[in-house]
């Protein structure tokens, strides 16, 4: 079994009504009783190699962001800048913002697909059913930051329109009345594509959850290498090391981006 294989058997997806377990979060408390500071994964296919050295009522639109979701990952003593030998800026409390097991299993493309993506981003603020939109931005957003390659908007539309439930139109959401808006969903499963917003419009699905029984060891655990941060995974009862994440700084150029992260999740091995 491949190590992709094995982060599949890990964390589980659902799309429908789960119920949510908790992720365990490696916790360390520290002489100046700082408060909890949020810390915990990666690995995609190929699109574009990142050379990352360098009524008639409007519906209601969730403009989402990459926000902590499902649960709340914390872990104590994360020291704010990391020092080192080779001037990069590195900072564990924005590491740490990523080190998410459910949402990496989500997201990245070994194991998922866009339109799980889409969904997942839109549950964070809709409820089941809702119709709800979230733009191409945020998605290129989640997409770069839990993949290893750079990916841009032509491709997520070239994987999107091999779906038969896609729909792409070039007019904006604002030129359709609700009950014109429901009638093009022929499925729930339904997304459109609005290419004058730039954003995508679906119902939303609920029920995301999961469990595992390890977790990601302590920050003085974590090792600098140049632009990188490697960062152990070991069992919750013997802390035997059971995998290891790689974060690198993000260099990464696509457009549309809104909340691109300090960070992306470059590998995510199960020993």
């Amino acid at each position: 079994m491949n190590n992709t294989l094995k982060i599949a058997g890990i964390f589980v997806l659902g799309l429908s009504i789960l119920t949510g377990c908790s992720d365990k979060v490696a916790q360390k408390i520290d002489s100046t009783n700082d408060k909890n500071k949020i810390i915990a994964i990666a690995d995609g296919e190929k699109i574009t190699e990142n050379n990352n050295e360098n009524t008639d009522k409007p519906l209601l639109s969730h403009e989402n962001k990459i926000t902590n979701t499902l649960e709340n990952y914390q872990q104590k003593n994360i020291p704010s800048k990391a020092s080192n030998s080779n001037n990069y800026n590195h900072d564990f409390k924005e590491a740490g913002k990523i080190l998410k097991p459910m949402i990496y299993s989500l997201i990245n493309l070994n194991g998922s697909n866009i339109e799980n993506i889409i969904r997942f981003n839109v549950s964070e603020t809709a409820g089941n059913g809702e119709i709800a939109t979230t733009s191409m931005g945020n998605i290129l957003d989640l997409i770069n930051t839990y993949n290893k390659e750079t990916y841009h908007t032509e491709d997520v539309l070239k994987k999107l329109r091999a779906n038969p439930n896609f729909i792409e139109l070039d007019k904006s959401k604002k030129d359709y009345t609700v009950a014109e808006l429901t009638k093009l969903f022929k499925t729930d499963s339904t997304i459109i594509y609005f290419k004058k917003d730039n954003s995508f419009t679906l119902k939303t699905l609920a029920g995301y959850g999961g469990a595992t029984d390890s977790i990601f060891a302590p920050t003085e655990n974590w090792k600098i290498k140049g632009d990188r941060i490697i960062i152990p995974y070991v069992t919750v009862a013997t802390n035997k090391k059971t995998g290891e994440m790689t974060l690198r700084l993000n260099n990464k150029q696509y457009e549309h981006g809104n909340n691109k992260t300090k960070y992306y999740v470059e590998s995510f091995i199960i020993f």
